[in-house]
């Protein structure tokens, strides 16, 4: 389960990840910004298409925190 509503999904070019970036923001231009926004990974299983999650979440905070170097994120 995500820790809110899915915006976009997008599966990697090469790798079975499936890459889901969420927020609680509602539908729509007029809607309110919301204030919790991240992405998930998760791989997808070959056989069954089950989907395991691929390390924790990242949140929007941790791109405003100015130690988070993006570059050295985890990358599948």
């Amino acid at each position: 389960m995500l820790p809110a509503n899915v915006q976009e999904a997008w599966r990697h070019p090469s790798k079975p990840i499936l890459y889901m970036a969420w927020s609680d923001r509602g539908p729509g231009a007029g809607s309110p910004a919301g204030n919790h926004h991240g992405l998930t990974a998760f791989t997808i299983d070959g056989v069954s298409g089950a989907l395991k999650p691929h390390g924790p979440a990242v949140t929007r905070a941790a791109f405003e925190d100015d130690s988070f170097d993006g570059r050295s994120a985890g990358r599948a």
